[in-house]
């Protein structure tokens, strides 16, 4: 039964670069889609086929795009927005989220333990 618990890697995982986990955000070659953090409070209700992919974050950008050249943006104004902000508009939105509240977490753990560690050399 165990051994049905963990993951089963093929050789190719260990050899080729390709087949290595990937980094949140990266984009998987054949397929696309976009390496997303997921919450594991709804892990039950992740569906791994809804996650963006890189044509459709594209499609979303351009349509950004099309709507504020079509409200008379100025140019400068909105070569800036899309530089910064865009991504909030996009499905990526809710991804981004998790994982910013991963690294809030990881640095509210990290704050903790290093006054844990100097409250620690005072008593010496």
């Amino acid at each position: 039964m165990l051994q049905y618990c963990f993951p089963r890697l093929d050789i190719n995982v260990s050899k080729g670069i390709n087949h290595l986990l990937k980094s949140p955000f990266s984009v998987h070659p054949k397929t696309g889609r976009i390496s997303v953090p997921i919450d594991l409070q709804k892990v039950d209700q992740f569906d791994p086929f809804t996650v963006p992919t890189i044509s459709s974050i594209c499609h979303e950008l351009d349509a950004i795009s099309t709507t504020e050249e079509e409200k008379g943006e100025n140019k400068a104004e909105s070569i800036i927005k899309h530089r910064t902000r865009d991504y909030k508009k996009t499905s990526l939105a809710p991804y981004v989220k998790v994982f910013e509240q991963f690294l809030e977490n990881l640095d509210k753990s990290r704050k903790g333990e290093l006054l844990r560690k100097s409250d620690l050399q005072k008593d010496f």
